[in-house]
């Protein structure tokens, strides 16, 4: 018999402790509520679980509710963002709508029926939302599924990869959410070769300079997919710089040192590493030691060292093998 379904968490932000134990004795009956009385705070929560609604103060000492919303919603768009003011400052609530990407905005003091009403209403949109982005990545990732059956030379590659780099992201101790980011943009890094000559893929020999300039072109022709949805602006940034390089020599834009996000860094080794320990049609698969060589001579100026050095150990203590399970799958 399946036990009871998980209850949604609400994050209430708040700096004064009062307000924050009025609004759980609220919520409790319904869901999870953690409160915290800072940004700082609220983020290390957001960081560590899954946060349906946040409900966040306005005024509080330093940065903002407003800077707060904005925060989540690059790193956690599908929490459901609330905005609670005490003031009747137009400023402010426009900034809420436009720059912090405020779901709605309630005044206080707040009437208890409006509130639980009004988070009653963001869950079930949060659920209707995330159905939604469900949907959308199962239908690329049978894309991607469709395109490596098409190319037995790449077949199984972008699992491998997700793999790898979820692996990484253990090691290096990411919280739940940006680990999950890592893992979808890892998973969907190469779905732009859907735009590329197939018959370039599987090509023996090397390529052409027009060639691998038409190859190089999945990088953007993915981030274009993606930037469709609406809804993978987080993930944009870490599948498109999976082929920059430390040293700026990468493409697609050039990018160097701390330019290039940590999802991105992560996912080129993990790439790269896939790819050498893998038959391609130009040549046979390199044993493990000397992908992991190749990654340390690369270290530094195509790879970030710190990751690669991370990397290296978790393959040699482990195996090669730990890359054919199933990765970790992302909410």
């Amino acid at each position: 018999m399946p036990g009871p379904e998980p209850r949604h968490r609400i994050l209430v932000v708040d700096d004064d402790p009062l307000v924050i134990a009025s609004l759980e004795l609220l919520f409790m009956e319904r869901y999870e509520v953690r409160g915290a009385t800072s940004a700082t705070e609220a983020r290390a929560v957001a960081q560590c679980e899954d946060i349906a609604v946040a409900v966040v103060d306005m005024r509080m000492p330093g940065e903002t509710g407003v800077d707060l919303l904005a925060w989540l919603y690059e790193h956690h768009p599908s929490t459901v963002r609330i905005l609670l003011t005490g003031y009747a400052d137009f400023d402010a609530v426009v900034a809420a709508i436009n720059h912090g990407r405020a779901w709605y905005y309630l005044r206080k003091p707040w009437d208890n029926h409006e509130l639980l009403t009004l988070v009653r209403r963001a869950v079930e949109f949060r659920e209707k939302e995330l159905e939604v982005v469900r949907n959308f990545k199962g239908t690329i990732r049978s894309l991607v599924t469709a395109l490596e059956a098409n190319h037995p030379y790449t077949r199984g590659h972008s699992t491998r990869v997700t793999r790898y780099a979820d692996l990484l992201c253990a090691e290096l101790g990411l919280g739940t959410s940006e680990r999950a980011l890592v893992v979808l943009a890892a998973e969907l890094h190469d779905v732009g070769k859907i735009g590329v000559d197939s018959h370039y893929l599987d090509k023996e020999g090397v390529l052409s300079e027009r060639e691998r300039a038409d190859v190089r072109r999945h990088v953007q022709i993915g981030e274009r997919i993606l930037r469709e949805a609406g809804f993978l602006d987080a993930v944009i940034p870490l599948m498109g710089s999976h082929h920059e390089a430390l040293d700026g020599s990468g493409y697609p834009r050039g990018l160097s040192g701390a330019e290039i996000p940590l999802g991105g860094r992560i996912i080129a080794i993990a790439d790269a590493f896939d790819a050498m320990a893998s038959d391609r049609a130009y040549r046979p698969a390199l044993p493990a030691q000397a992908g992991l060589s190749e990654l340390r001579r690369c270290a530094g100026a195509q790879f970030d060292p710190d990751l690669v050095e991370r990397f290296c150990r978790l393959i040699e203590r482990e195996g090669p093998s730990i890359g054919a399970g199933d990765p970790r799958p992302a909410p």
